[in-house]
Parts: C-alpha cells; sequence; structure tokens
C-alpha cells in the first residue's frame, strides 16, 4: 500500500489547534499544564460516554470525537516527541495522524476515539499510551488503534 506523509499546511495546522482548544475547554479539568493529567482526563470522559452520559455542551459525536482526537494526538507528540502529519494511505485513508520520529508507526486519533467511544470496543487511551511509552523501535510501518 501506497504511504505518502507530509507535513500540515497552515490552515490544516489553524483547525487543529482550534479543535485542540476547544477540547480543552470541555475536559473536566483546571489545570491543564500538569502532565499526563490530561490524558487521564480525556480516558474519563471518553468512559462517561461510554456508559452513556451525554456529550459535553449537547455537541454532535462527530464533534466531540475531533476535538477529544487532537487533544490526545497532542499529548502524543508533547509526552513522546510524536509529529502530526497529514498522511495518505493507498487509496483506503487520508486525514490528519500524529507520528513517531523514525516514521515507522502512525495514529489517525480522531476516528481512533471514534472507535473508543463504542461500547463494542475498549477504550485504550491511557493502555495506548503506555504501549507507546516503551514502543520497541520497528522496521515496519505500523497503524496504531
Amino acid at each position: 500500500m501506497e504511504r505518502i506523509v507530509r507535513r500540515l499546511n497552515t490552515s490544516e495546522e489553524a483547525e487543529l489547534d482550534s479543535l485542540f482548544i476547544a477540547g480543552l475547554e470541555i475536559l473536566p479539568i483546571q489545570k491543564q499544564n500538569e502532565e499526563r493529567f490530561i490524558l487521564l482526563a480525556v480516558h474519563l470522559i471518553l468512559e462517561s460516554i461510554r456508559m452513556g452520559h451525554s456529550l459535553p455542551q449537547d455537541m454532535s459525536h462527530d464533534d466531540f470525537c475531533a476535538q477529544m482526537g487532537v487533544v490526545y494526538g497532542e499529548q502524543l507528540c508533547m509526552l513522546l516527541q510524536w509529529d502530526w502529519v497529514y498522511l495518505t494511505l493507498g487509496t483506503s485513508y487520508e486525514g490528519a495522524a500524529v507520528m513517531n520520529p523514525d516514521r515507522t508507526a502512525a495514529l489517525f486519533p480522531i476516528p481512533t476515539i471514534h472507535r473508543w467511544t463504542q461500547q463494542k470496543n475498549s477504550n485504550r487511551c491511557l493502555v495506548l499510551f503506555e504501549e507507546l511509552e516503551s514502543y520497541p523501535e520497528q522496521k515496519k510501518f505500523v497503524i496504531l488503534h
């Protein structure tokens, strides 16, 4: 499968920035600069949604997933030195993704958050982050979820 990676353009960066700010505002935390605290808050709000609680501020599910996806992706960038990119995978998928520095692993955080909010799937928010902290060097490219 053909893989094309490019830097985000200015308008894509601006869109992610606005989603990030909006996402931080709906998290149930006061101090947003505590390392890993945001990850825990994302995990907890996903669990709340999975248990049937209403979305914050009566927002749409897609908007919620976009905001939390960007918040989660940004935490990977800040804590693990990953980077935001625009990733195209053949004709099957394309969009904003985060990738590790050696470009062997990628995560599309917005659709991943969408998957984690569904009760039939597990919420791997914290588990995936812990796995990535000790992620072994890969020779093959892998999409994480």
